[in-house]
């Protein structure tokens, strides 16, 4: 037992075959100080602490959220309304969910696999109100609640990485104010929803940087692999996000089986969303890879075809 005045641990010395401790000496079932401190091995150092908990959303956030998405919002009406500009990618959109709930039989095979299909699926829940999809009201409330989110998750990420709200606000006004972001903000389209779920798979990346939680490495492999079903070039963010891991693992000398079991759980939801995606494409439409090449349709809206023929490049861009 230890001794609370000197805070020494008693050990019984061993005997030897004369029934002697130590040195000879009779055994005492004691150790000196002196002896305990020479006797006693290095004790390994205690884990870290987990820092941080997870982020959670705060009134301050909210506030944000709420602002920005009003902005948009009223932005995005106006423009449709009185400016008569739309974008036929977000009635395209609109439509397919309106002719899930209002089609004669309804089918949710109104929703077309030759895009990423999770913008046509965010406006169910809109087109389920018959006057807000035809008054056309739910193409700028979509994105710009989506717009508000991600405002919202900005701010998360900044205070995340320790930024002052002096130095966050005036970013957020910034960024959040560009008139190429404003437009997206408020025009339907899944730009902003993709930017949405890949800031959730960048504030939880962030997350599991400082606390090393591997819940946040699997919200951020989960949100990649939902933001690849929104636009499937974020299959580059996942490709960045590994290299990403790759990093931290290696500045934090993990051993190859910790490393490796690190690149299973964020990789596992992005590889699955794919695998799932291609399942369907090749039950459904023969194709396992058509949607690589798949035109969206909505091209021939306005014209007869003809510009799908038309090719670019960067030379001939600079040309212009």
């Amino acid at each position: 037992m230890g001794d609370p005045r000197n805070g020494v641990e008693e050990t019984t010395l061993p005997l030897d075959p004369a029934g002697n401790g130590a040195g000879g000496q009779p055994p005492t079932g004691k150790l000196s100080p002196e002896a305990a401190a020479a006797r006693v091995r290095e004790v390994p150092a205690e884990p870290p602490p987990i820092r941080g908990r997870a982020p959670k959303a705060r009134f301050e956030s909210w506030v944000i959220a709420a602002v920005f998405a009003v902005i948009y919002g009223v932005v995005g009406y106006f423009v449709l309304t009185d400016g008569r500009i739309a974008s036929f990618e977000s009635l395209n959109r609109l439509n397919e969910a309106y002719m899930v709930w209002w089609n004669s039989p309804p089918k949710l095979a109104a929703i077309t696999l030759n895009a990423a299909p999770l913008g046509a699926i965010a406006y169910l829940p809109l087109t389920l109100i018959k006057p807000v999809a035809t008054s056309l009201v739910a193409v700028p409330v979509l994105t710009a609640l989506a717009a508000g989110m991600l405002m919202a998750l900005l701010n998360s990420v900044m205070r995340r990485c320790e930024m002052s709200i002096g130095l966050r606000l005036p970013l957020l006004v910034l960024f959040g104010l560009n008139p190429m972001f404003v437009f997206y903000a408020g025009n339907g389209e899944p730009v902003v929803l993709g930017m949405v779920v890949a800031a959730i798979g960048l504030l939880s990346l962030i997350s599991w940087k400082i606390t090393g939680e591997t819940r946040h490495l699997v919200a951020s492999g989960l949100a990649i692999g939902v933001a690849v079903l929104v636009d499937y070039g974020y299959a580059l963010w996942a490709v960045g996000f590994t290299f990403a891991i790759l990093f931290i693992v290696a500045g934090r000398k993990d051993p190859s089986e910790r490393a490796r079991s690190t690149l299973i759980v964020f990789l596992t939801p992005v590889v699955y969303a794919l695998m799932v995606w291609i399942l369907l494409n090749t039950v459904i439409l023969g194709s396992p890879f058509g949607w690589l090449t798949a035109q969206s349709g909505v091209i021939q809206v306005n014209t007869t075809g003809v510009l799908q023929a038309v090719t670019a490049s960067p030379m001939g861009s600079l040309s212009d």
